[in-house]
């Protein structure tokens, strides 16, 4: 297959950059404007900032505006807004897809005065906020930390669980069981005469029995 020309091509350039309209890119897309930087750098890799013009729009490649750096990419803006008027320095919006944010072999740091996670679904299975971590996940707060729910909080470890409360330590519950594994076939005083201890417990015992 021949490779596309655009006989409409204009560029403006000097030995530090250049300028393109209709440039083409190496898989036969076009761009409306180019922007290259003259000096790719000792590693030889791009430096430019394209506004494409054709490619498949359903993946974004048509109509997409791509900056391509070898050093530090940065954005300082907002000097002269008013943050009292709830006025963002930096607005992002993805109206459709992902906003992804990606530090392949570094750190991403969020830092504010005030940080706020919000999920926002309309229908009922999205809204929620995801943690996960491969390691440790580690939440400090100098004043407190709260954790509400309107159907259910789980704590769950597959090895050591702690729960210290230094001052005072207030546990409260329409109905509060606490399973001991070592006393689970014995279990407590029962609510059902025979059985060991109460229903959850006899099921507690099942399993254990059989795992």
């Amino acid at each position: 297959m021949a490779e596309p020309i655009n006989y409409d091509q204009y560029r403006l350039g000097t030995k530090d950059g250049e300028i393109k309209f209709g440039a083409i890119h190496a898989d036969g897309e076009t761009a409306a404007v180019k922007l290259t930087s003259g000096d790719a750098g000792d590693n030889g890799l791009p430096h430019y900032i394209s506004l494409d013009k054709t490619g498949n729009s359903r993946t974004g490649r048509k109509g997409s505006t791509t900056v391509r750096c070898p050093g530090v990419f940065q954005v300082r803006a907002g000097d002269t807004v008013d943050s009292e008027e709830s006025i963002p320095g930096v607005f992002i919006d993805a109206v459709s897809g992902d906003l992804v944010l990606s530090a392949q072999s570094g750190r991403i740091r969020i830092m504010a005065e005030n940080i706020e996670l919000i999920a926002r679904g309309a229908d009922g299975e999205n809204g929620n906020v995801i943690i996960d971590a491969n390691e440790k996940a580690i939440i400090n707060g100098d004043q407190a930390v709260s954790i509400t729910s309107e159907v259910s909080v789980v704590v769950r470890s597959e090895n050591k669980t702690e729960i210290i409360g230094n001052s005072t330590l207030d546990v409260y519950g329409g109905l509060i069981e606490f399973i001991e594994g070592t006393s689970t076939i014995k279990g407590s005083k029962g609510i059902v005469p025979g059985l060991p201890g109460t229903l959850k417990e006899l099921l507690t015992a099942i399993r254990n029995s059989l795992s």
